[in-house]
């Protein structure tokens, strides 16, 4: 009996991946996200530090990103801010008072989004004032007021009464 040897060529270049930057791999945002910047480099700076559970708006990044922060619980008891970075599409940035990606002509100014932060919190966070004190609404309460869930938690929330 003979041994059949087949050779097998693979090539590296039969499927285009787009390149992505350092800053793209660092802030875990999908293949394809800087040509949203036309060659400009991504701002990382953005923290999550010192900022409640919602979406934010970068605004150093034009609002073409934007930013989930949501408190993560530790072993110990103690806890920290996750930030989940994720880029509009093209031609979109994020809407710091509708909290979605809308097209550029129909959003508020990007730089006055950071004026919102607190408001946006307040709500993602199914807080709501009450006689001068902070009410947390269950998850299930918060199923009741919000579109579908979990699309009220995790995209955007509905209005809470």
């Amino acid at each position: 009996g003979h041994k059949v040897i087949k050779v097998v060529h693979v090539s590296k270049q039969a499927e285009y991946i787009p390149h992505r930057s350092a800053e793209a791999i660092y802030l875990r945002l999908s293949s394809g996200v800087d040509a949203l910047f036309q060659g400009s480099k991504i701002d990382v700076s953005f923290s999550c530090h010192g900022k409640k559970y919602g979406y934010y708006a970068d605004v150093r990044n034009l609002c073409k990103i934007y930013h989930v922060c949501r408190e993560v619980s530790l072993p110990d008891g103690t806890y920290w801010m996750q930030r989940s970075s994720f880029s509009c599409p093209l031609g979109s940035v994020f809407d710091q008072q509708k909290l979605i990606c809308v097209g550029e002509k129909d959003a508020m100014d990007c730089s006055q989004s950071e004026l919102f932060y607190e408001h946006t919190a307040k709500t993602f966070s199914g807080h709501h004032e009450k006689k001068g004190s902070l009410q947390l609404i269950t998850k299930e309460a918060a199923v009741k007021t919000c579109c579908v869930y979990p699309t009220c938690a995790y995209v955007f929330p509905c209005a809470l009464k």
